[in-house]
């Protein structure tokens, strides 16, 4: 139920709005990386296959991270 209501909330946002958290969401993802959280991400799905194919309209963002290694932790 909780995943429905989060749904229907995201789509009552406008275009504008989706758009704006995509992103604040790229800005999250760069912040990771600058302070080494990440190591490298990639954005897949839809929104990455439009560098290849004819553009769609899509509001969600797949991404793929690489998180960087380090000794001692599980």
């Amino acid at each position: 139920m909780l995943c429905q209501l989060k749904s229907d909330a995201r789509q009552a946002e406008s275009a504008p709005q989706k758009a704006a958290s995509m992103e604040r969401t790229i800005r999250v993802l760069n912040s990771l990386v600058r302070d080494g959280i990440l190591g490298r991400y990639a954005i897949g799905g839809a929104m990455g296959a439009m560098f290849y194919i004819e553009p769609v309209l899509t509001f969600d963002l797949d991404v793929f991270a690489v998180l960087p290694q380090q000794s001692g932790l599980v």
